[in-house]
């Protein structure tokens, strides 16, 4: 009996804590002793905590299957599952049977890409140089890249660290940041070193010039009628005004033609989009470069318009008018070449920082190019493109900065090249814009502080001629316009720095009487002051005689305004030029847009008396 005793109060004692409940538990980590489920908790997490997402975590019954996940975030890989420092999956998706509590870390790593890209023309080592501290020695043409990664989206910036005896390297689309992917595309091109100074350049060897007449064709730009795939071979319309270089060579580009470098099949269809040339004092014609869409070549842009400038290293430098640039750009471009035909890209234009560079290039006192672009800038989608434009420096190795943008009031559609002021300012014109919407003359400091000196009334025209300004003998400066003037033909205006505004002289287009410089009308380009003191220009209406017709002349212009004629163009052709380049030879040199044997353009020559 007191056993049976002892046994009901055990009983009784169960009884009231529950130990004899159906009901489940939700002790963490319990054995559970009873008929209820015990549950257990599973913790995941990242690391890097940023470099993706996991799931799958809570509170689960014991024996439950449980799938945990593991997603990378961009720029960033799966490597395991990890427990208490141990591996325990290499899949992203663990599975597994849950008998006790688990704390799972998923471990990522960042996406690591190789810099590289091809270089050709080597000759010796060059050593690249990445992010300023991984250097590379390369020695031979063909691939290369860095040793060291670089993690998904941090930046690159490949420099040339030594260049190779004897060589100068440059380096095409060197910078940007990585994107998930290996970067192979940086260009490396290497040339001959050109001359150190101008003076290594050597002219004994030209031929004198032996000319009877007043003016002379040199060459005419034409075409091969047996490649009907091709424009022609030197060019097709050219543009600006001709360069001298030390070597007594002239050089100059052509806004179309041009056979593209590789004429195979796979060109057929295809022309080229303008070159560069060079111009013999004989006047054989050499292409050096073809700008084109096809292949690499379309980082360079195509049209160029402008003509070249000579830098002080005895390079040439440019702008084409469409196309070209590293990704995202399309709004032209500034390149360099060489005597020999190298060419190297510097800068791109996109819209914001300017769009589609029409005018050559001035090389500045301080050693930094200066340009204009006709549409662009600050105003760039917001005005009308008339009203747009921008002012630009430019520093040999390529950085390219935003002095001005125009914006109607003081201008817009900027034309004709900049010109540098004994005071240290660039003056220029726009076509646009201004007090009566008909253009402007402005001035600008090399630090991007502008001045509106002039506005025109409707004086320069909305057609497809271009103007500029000259500095006289004087420190003034003289040009063309194209409307106004006593006959409502143009005339000849000077301008000083303070913004001084005079009509020299007024052209009258009927036909030449006696005593009377009549017959000239519609300027064209820039006037030139030569050696002798005067200012040539063209004008596209000119005739010697009656019913001579208006084909054209070459003009003096003294400072006070007197306007003569010197040589009457027998071809209509010959008055689409844009301005006169005076030789070391002291006789002027001049480019047609038409004329010539095919009516593709031509180059000619003006005797100075």
């Amino acid at each position: 009996m007191k056993n049976i005793g002892y046994m009901i109060l055990v009983s009784l004692l169960l009884v009231g804590c529950g130990g004899g409940s159906s009901g489940s538990s939700d002790n963490n980590g319990g054995d559970g002793d009873g008929g209820g489920s015990t549950r257990y908790q599973v913790s995941v997490s990242a690391s890097p905590a940023a470099a993706g997402t996991v799931t799958g975590g809570g509170n689960y019954d014991a024996g439950s299957s449980v799938t945990v996940s593991a997603a990378a975030n961009a720029g960033y890989s799966f490597v395991d599952w990890m427990e208490f420092g141990e591996g325990v999956a290499s899949s992203a998706e663990y599975t597994f049977t849950l008998s006790a509590e688990r704390s799972l870390t998923a471990n990522f790593v960042a996406n690591e890409y190789r810099i590289g890209g091809t270089v050709s023309g080597l000759v010796g080592a060059l050593v690249l140089r990445n992010n300023g501290g991984d250097d590379l020695i390369v020695e031979a043409d063909g691939s290369f890249s860095f040793s060291a990664p670089v993690v998904h989206g941090e930046g690159y910036s490949v420099t040339v660290a030594e260049q190779p005896d004897g060589q100068a390297c440059t380096v095409a689309q060197g910078s940007g940041a990585v994107s998930a992917a290996d970067v192979t595309g940086i260009s490396v091109t290497c040339i001959g070193t050109v001359a150190k100074s101008c003076a290594d350049y050597n002219m004994d060897g030209r031929a004198p010039v032996v000319q009877n007449d007043l003016y002379m064709d040199l060459a005419s730009f034409t075409r091969d009628p047996s490649a009907p795939y091709t424009s022609g071979a030197n060019g097709e319309d050219p543009r600006g005004v001709l360069v001298e270089g030390p070597d007594g060579n002239f050089y100059g580009v052509t806004y179309r033609g041009g056979v593209p470098a590789d004429n195979g099949a796979e060109y057929q269809g295809y022309t080229g989009e303008g070159v560069v040339f060079r111009l013999a004092p004989d006047g054989t014609l050499a292409r050096l470069h073809t700008f084109n869409y096809i292949s690499g070549d379309a980082l360079y842009g195509t049209k160029p318009m402008g003509g070249l400038v000579l830098g002080s290293d005895c390079q040439l430098y440019g702008t084409t008018y469409q196309s070209g640039g590293v990704s995202g750009t399309n709004g032209g471009t500034v390149f360099r070449i060489s005597l020999e035909g190298e060419l190297t890209y510097l800068a791109g234009f996109q819209g914001g920082n300017g769009m589609s560079p029409r005018e050559r290039l001035t090389l500045g006192s301080d050693g930094n190019f200066y340009g204009t672009t006709l549409a662009g800038g600050a105003q760039y989608g917001i005005l009308a493109q008339r009203y747009q434009g921008t002012v630009y420096k430019l520093t040999p190795d390529g950085t390219l900065t935003t002095l001005f943008s125009f914006d109607k009031e003081n201008g817009g559609t900027p034309t004709g090249p900049l010109v540098e002021g004994d005071d240290g300012y660039l003056y220029g014109m726009t076509r646009y814009g201004g007090t009566f919407d008909g253009g402007t003359v402005f001035k600008i400091s090399k630090a991007g502080d502008f001045s509106l000196l002039h506005s025109f009334n409707k004086e320069l025209t909305t057609l497809d001629q271009e103007f500029g300004l000259a500095k006289g003998a004087d420190g003034n400066f003289y040009g063309f316009i194209q409307y106004g003037g006593a006959f409502n033909a143009g005339g000849v205006f000077r301008i000083t720095s303070q913004g001084e505004y005079s009509l020299l002289s007024s052209f009258n287009p009927v036909t030449p009487e006696l005593g009377c410089n009549c017959g000239i009308a519609s300027p064209n380009g820039s006037l030139v002051l030569a050696a002798d003191g005067f200012l040539y220009g063209v004008a596209n209406i000119g005739a010697a005689a009656a019913g001579n017709g208006s084909k054209g002349a070459v003009i003096r212009v003294t400072h006070e305004g007197d306007v003569s004629p010197l040589v009457y163009f027998q071809d209509y052709g010959n008055a689409w030029t844009e301005g006169l380049t005076q030789g070391s030879d002291g006789h002027l040199y001049g480019m047609s847009r038409e004329g010539g044997t095919e009516d593709n353009g031509l180059i000619y020559r003006v005797l100075l008396p």
